[in-house]
C-alpha cells in the first residue's frame, strides 16, 4: 500500500481505537457512541476515507476482495448444496434431540435476494442484478446510501405470528439437560405468542374462550411455571402441539398499509441467478397508497425532501433516480431480509456488548435460514486469533444462528452464520461448545477471558491489547 493508502488506513484505524479506549476508560458505551455519532466531520472523513480505501487501495493487495467474497458465500448458499445441506444437518440434529422446528425448512428462492449491508457507506453490492440492496450507513458517501444507526434501529414485528422473536436477554439458563428455557417475545401489551391469537386469548391448539389447559395453565395466567404477570414465558420440550411445526414461510411480507411501504419488491427472475454485471447501483423508490407491493416501473418516482414515520425501503428500478441527501432509515421490517452484510462493521463498535446487540438485531431482520455474512480485517496468520473466531461461533449460538461456512483470506477472516429453525437445538450447540473453548489451553492475552460473558458480549482480538497506540498493527 503506498503512502496515501496508508494514511486513510491510519484515519479508520485512529477511530476505531479512540473509541475502544474510551469504553475502556468510562465504560459507558451509550454515551461515548451517542456522542460519536454526533460529530458529523469526523464521520465524513472515516467514510471518505473508508470508500478511497475499498475502490482504489485495497483491490490492488487482495486475490479475493471483501465485496466478492460475500457474493461467492451467498451464491454457494443460496444457488448451490449449502442450504439443502444446512437444512438436512438441522433436521437430524433435532430428529437426534427430539425437537420440532419453529419454521418449515426454506427453500432455494425464485426471486431477488433482499439483502442488507450495514455499514455500507458506498452500496458496493449494488452492482448485482439478483440483489435487492437496502443498504445503511452512519455518513453515506453516495446518494444510493440511507443514514441510519443499526444499532439503535426499530424493528416492527412480523406480522405472520409464526414469525415471532426470540429474546436471548430473557434466557436465564442455557443447560440442555434442564429441559426448560425461557423464551421473551418482542409482542407489546403482552400478548401471547402462537397462531391464530385474536384479542389475547390463550394460547395451545385446544383453547376455546380462554378455558384452561390441560394442567396446564392454573387461573389462566401461568403455563407450566412459565407465565409471569404475563409477561414471560417458560418454553418446555414438549408436545409438539405447543409449538407450530408447519408455518408457512411465504407469508413473511407484512400485509397492513403502514408497513406495506417500507418493503422492496421483488420481481420474478429465473430460477438461476444472474451473473454479475456492470449496472448503474439501484436506488430506492417511495409508494404511497393501497397495501400491495409496489412493481418494478420504468422509470423513477419523485421522492420528498424528508422521511417522516417508517423509513422507505428500496425497490429495483431501470435507471437510478434522484434522491435526497436527508434520507434517513429509522425502521426495518422483521423476518424480511435473506441476507445481512456485516463487512468490517464488527471493529467500529467499541464494546463486546454493542456487537453482540447488532448481530441480535440482524436476527430480526433475518428470514428464518437467512444468513449473516462478516467480514473482519485480520492479515496476521489463521491461528493467531482463531480462538477469538470460536467464541463468535459461541456467541451467536446464544442467539440462534448457526455457522455454515468459515474462511480465512489474505487480510480478513469470512463467516457466515444461518439463522436456524429450532432456536433449542442451538442452545445445545452453545452447551457443548462451551465445554470444547474451556477445554483449549489459551495462553498470553486470551487467557483472561471471562467466559460467564460470552453470552453477553462478542470479542474482537484488538479488546485485549494493552496498549493500542497509533503505531500499532492491527
Amino acid at each position: 500500500m503506498n503512502a496515501e493508502g496508508k494514511r486513510l488506513a491510519h484515519i479508520v484505524k485512529r477511530t476505531h481505537k479512540r473509541l475502544r479506549r474510551k469504553y475502556k476508560e468510562e465504560r459507558d458505551e451509550q454515551t461515548i457512541w451517542t456522542e460519536h455519532i454526533t460529530r458529523e466531520e469526523e464521520l465524513q472523513c472515516y467514510s471518505n476515507s473508508m470508500v478511497t480505501l475499498a475502490t482504489q487501495h485495497w483491490p490492488s493487495q487482495q486475490v479475493m476482495s471483501q465485496v466478492d467474497w460475500c457474493y461467492q458465500a451467498v451464491c454457494q448458499y443460496y444457488q448451490g448444496d449449502r442450504l439443502s445441506q444446512a437444512n438436512e444437518k438441522e433436521a437430524r440434529k433435532m430428529s437426534h434431540l427430539n425437537l420440532s422446528p419453529l419454521y418449515t425448512s426454506p427453500q432455494r428462492p425464485s426471486t431477488i435476494l433482499q439483502v442488507l449491508d450495514v455499514g455500507s457507506c458506498y452500496n458496493p453490492f449494488s452492482n448485482y442484478p439478483d440483489w435487492c440492496v437496502t443498504a445503511i450507513d452512519l455518513y453515506p458517501a453516495n446518494k444510493s446510501v440511507k443514514k441510519g444507526d443499526f444499532l439503535n434501529i426499530t424493528i416492527t414485528e412480523p406480522h405472520n405470528k409464526h414469525l415471532y422473536y426470540i429474546d436471548p436477554e430473557n434466557i436465564s439458563t442455557v443447560t440442555p439437560e434442564d429441559g426448560e428455557k425461557k423464551m421473551g417475545s418482542e409482542f407489546e401489551n403482552v400478548k401471547k405468542m402462537g397462531i391464530g391469537f385474536e384479542d389475547e386469548k390463550k394460547m395451545g391448539s385446544g383453547f376455546e374462550d380462554g378455558k384452561k389447559m390441560g394442567g396446564g395453565f392454573e387461573d389462566g395466567k401461568k403455563m407450566g411455571g412459565g407465565f409471569e404477570d404475563g409477561e414471560k414465558m417458560e418454553y418446555k420440550i414438549v408436545e409438539n402441539s405447543v409449538i407450530p411445526t408447519e408455518p408457512n414461510i411465504r407469508s413473511v411480507l407484512p400485509t397492513k398499509q403502514n408497513i406495506a411501504s417500507e418493503i422492496p419488491t421483488k420481481t420474478e427472475q429465473p430460477s438461476v441467478l444472474p451473473t454479475k454485471t456492470e449496472q448503474p447501483s439501484e436506488l430506492p423508490t417511495t409508494t404511497e397508497g393501497p397495501s400491495v407491493l409496489p412493481t418494478k416501473t420504468e422509470q423513477p418516482s419523485e421522492l420528498p425532501t424528508t422521511i417522516e414515520g417508517p423509513s422507505v425501503l428500496p425497490t429495483k428500478t431501470e435507471q437510478p433516480s434522484e434522491l435526497p441527501t436527508c434520507q434517513e432509515i429509522r425502521t426495518l421490517p422483521g423476518s424480511f431480509y435473506d441476507v445481512v452484510i456485516f463487512s468490517l462493521l464488527l471493529e467500529y463498535l467499541p464494546s463486546p456488548s454493542q456487537r453482540l446487540a447488532c448481530c441480535r438485531n440482524a436476527y430480526r431482520v433475518l428470514k428464518p435460514g437467512g444468513i449473516l455474512a462478516l467480514i473482519t480485517p485480520d492479515s496476521k496468520h489463521q491461528n493467531a486469533n482463531a480462538h477469538v473466531y470460536k467464541l463468535w461461533r459461541l456467541s451467536l449460538s446464544y442467539l440462534g444462528f448457526s455457522r455454515v461456512k468459515y474462511q480465512k483470506c489474505a487480510h480478513f477472516h469470512g463467516l457466515v452464520f444461518r439463522k436456524a429453525l429450532c432456536f433449542e437445538a442451538c442452545l445445545h450447540d452453545a452447551a457443548r461448545l462451551m465445554q470444547d473453548v474451556k477445554g483449549v489451553q489459551v495462553k498470553g492475552k486470551f487467557a483472561r477471558i471471562d467466559y460467564d460473558k460470552v453470552k453477553y458480549e462478542m470479542y474482537i482480538p484488538q479488546d485485549f491489547n494493552e496498549d493500542e497506540s497509533d503505531s500499532e498493527k492491527e
